[in-house]
């Protein structure tokens, strides 16, 4: 069997690939899997998988066994050793018919790299180009035609990123699995229809639509990178976060030829950086801003105020007797004694006023666009909401009071440190 085809085809692949004989034995190998493995090809071929990594035959059969029942790529629990610390190792199982309409079973191994989504779809997009070239120069060859498309169409259908291929008119001419399992669309229903009736795409902070995803890409014959805040609404209308990148596929003679759209699920990795965000900016026992995010605000609106003339309150209060519950009754109770005034502070001041634990007991509010007088009576309201509070505690009753100071932040406000002296 000759498999010169693929490996001119998996040379110009970013990610290691090597061709697999359904006995776990090496046809070929790409050049990047001769660099992660460290092993040139004619130093492998022909010898088995268990060898290459160190594992019993026995282990290789259990691993790549799975992906000829499923015909889907599967994850082997494979320890590429001392090659990379980063390297993900996935099947593809599948049945190959040779020109002498023999079948036999072959499987794809790929070795899969912490690659940057751009990289990956600078790769794709190549080849992508070059088979569309294959598919004009082998027209009169429809046996080797067939040959080079089911290579391609497995390796689309293995790789992690989902890829949709869209006709100049922007409608759908092509699906991978993974479109299909983030879209909720199937490729067969998808196929003829427009982008935008199955790539939905929403702004996540404004919640608009991006009405045409591929507008400038279009305009410009730029790609088009989209990282930040959008999310894909699937069929059942869940949001998924997504990141994406879009370009447009030319031909030999430079024509544009269609466009590919490749984006991933970053729901999970969006929610984490949102929660260490979130982290960063608020105190862990009440959920307030804490003192760096509030001094930044108090920054901003000192800077604000120079031009726009507005003027605002800063309160800063300090509690009484909160060193007596947490001297008396211990640590637990002085955080549950927090998180209670935390809870009266809220419902004394407006939504759009920002409230923080600077330390301790020590709480700061900006009253923003209030004037002195409203500011008294939002502060003597606090006072008495605090003072008529009885903290109990382990059938003990604390009366607890709360010390406040006052600067108004206007045009004359100079630095942060005159409003937080007082």
């Amino acid at each position: 069997m000759e498999f010169s085809a693929f490996k001119a085809f998996a040379d110009a692949m970013p990610e290691g690939m090597l061709l697999v004989s359904g006995a776990g034995r090496l046809v070929s190998v790409n050049k990047v899997a001769e660099r992660l493995l460290r092993k040139p090809l004619a130093e492998i071929e022909g010898r088995h998988l268990a060898q290459v990594f160190s594992l019993s035959e026995l282990e290789v059969t259990l691993a790549i066994q799975p992906s000829f029942r499923s015909r889907r790529p599967t994850y082997l629990n494979i320890d590429c050793g001392k090659t990379s610390k980063n390297i993900q190792v996935y099947a593809q199982g599948f049945l190959f018919r040779s020109n002498a309409n023999k079948e036999e079973a072959l499987a794809v191994i790929r070795l899969v790299t912490e690659t940057p989504l751009s990289s990956r779809f600078l790769e794709l997009d190549r080849e992508l180009v070059t088979h569309k070239k294959l598919l004009n120069s082998l027209r009169k060859s429809r046996t080797d035609l067939k040959y080079r498309t089911e290579r391609f169409d497995t390796t689309l259908k293995s790789i992690a990123d989902a890829v949709i291929s869209i006709d100049s008119n922007a409608v759908i001419d092509f699906m991978n699995p993974v479109a299909e399992l983030l879209t909720g669309w199937r490729q067969e229903e998808a196929c003829g229809l427009h982008l935008t009736k199955v790539f939905k795409v929403f702004d996540e902070v404004t919640a608009k639509t991006v009405k045409d995803p591929l507008l400038s890409l279009l305009a410009n014959s730029k790609a088009v990178d989209r990282e930040n805040n959008h999310v894909l609404i699937d069929r059942s209308g869940c949001s998924i976060g997504i990141e994406y990148t879009a370009s447009e596929i030319h031909d030999s003679k430079g024509n544009s030829n269609g466009i590919v759209v490749v984006f991933q699920d970053v729901t999970h990795a969006r929610a984490l950086k949102n929660e260490l965000v979130f982290q960063a900016k608020h105190d862990s026992l009440t959920g307030l801003r804490n003192r760096r995010a509030f001094e930044g605000h108090v920054e901003r609106l000192i800077e604000d105020s120079i031009t726009e003339e507005d003027e605002h309150i800063l309160l800063y209060l300090d509690l009484d007797q909160f060193k007596v519950v947490n001297d008396t009754c211990g640590h637990f109770a002085g955080d549950e004694l927090l998180k209670q005034v935390s809870g009266l502070l809220q419902m004394s001041v407006r939504k759009h006023d920002v409230l923080a634990r600077l330390g301790g007991d020590e709480f700061g509010v900006v009253l923003s666009y209030c004037s002195l007088e409203k500011a008294k009576t939002v502060a003597q309201g606090i006072i008495d909401s605090i003072n008529n509070h009885p903290f109990v505690w382990e059938s003990r009753t604390f009366r607890i009071g709360v010390s406040i100071g006052m600067a108004v932040i206007d045009s004359s406000t100079l630095t942060l440190v005159e409003p937080l002296k007082y």
